[in-house]
């Protein structure tokens, strides 16, 4: 079985003009992949802390969610104060969301990375990045149609599938080639018949008139399926 695939997705955080609310809020189900086709979720995780780390670097924490500590933190106001002072680091003032922002702002650029780091992982309810499984891959292929004749003047196109020509991970291209491939059948008036029957074909059942001219055939079509990969 192929290894599973990961993606890195970035939260939507945002923060409303309304001066009343300066806070960044978390709209959940919102993110956007910033990395997809990641190989493995240990090569996802680190390809995560990386950009975590570069998001932190000019964020400040106590500016998102709201301006309660518990936004920020699973720890408790006294508990939070005394896993900073355990790393060395001054407590900021208590029970005063904007002095806590003001106060990142002037001890921040302080701070040893690895007190930065502390502070970090005790705000832990602020994160920027998560990993999530990558949705399955795509692939496009343009398919041959097989006809079965019956002793009439038309071919009867088969109910589904037919020959692989060509696979693609775009559809535009699929759809491009495809086309080339139906002209030249055009072209070339083979397989000789003026008249295609597609009424017993997945995606012309039930569609009405579901029987062509030459000029209206297609011969070709394109398959949309899963991809591993």
């Amino acid at each position: 079985m192929p290894p599973a695939r990961y993606a890195v997705r970035r939260l939507a955080w945002v923060r409303n003009d309304d001066a009343d609310d300066p806070y960044y809020r978390l709209l959940p189900e919102a993110g956007t992949p910033e990395v997809t086709d990641l190989d493995g979720y240990e090569a996802a995780v680190a390809e995560c802390r990386e950009l975590e780390a570069g998001a932190r670097a000019t964020a400040n924490p106590f500016e998102y969610g709201g301006p309660g500590l518990f936004y920020q933190s699973s720890l408790d106001a006294p508990r939070f104060h005394d896993w900073l002072l355990d790393a060395g680091i001054d407590r900021p003032p208590p029970d005063d969301p904007a002095g806590r922002v003001e106060w990142w702002k002037m001890r921040a650029p302080k701070l040893t990375p690895a007190q930065r780091a502390k502070v970090w992982e005790a705000v832990d309810k602020v994160r920027f990045f998560e990993v999530v499984p990558d949705g399955p891959k795509k692939a496009y292929v343009v398919v041959e149609v097989t006809w079965t004749w019956n002793d009439e003047p038309w071919l009867d196109a088969d109910p589904e599938g037919g020959r692989p020509a060509k696979a693609f991970r775009d559809r535009a291209r699929a759809e491009a080639y495809c086309e080339q491939l139906n002209r030249e059948r055009r072209a070339a008036n083979d397989p000789g018949f003026k008249t295609f029957n597609y009424e017993d074909r997945v995606g012309h059942r039930g569609s009405g008139d579901a029987v062509y001219d030459l000029e209206e055939a297609r011969f070709y079509e394109v398959i949309e399926i899963d991809a591993e990969g």
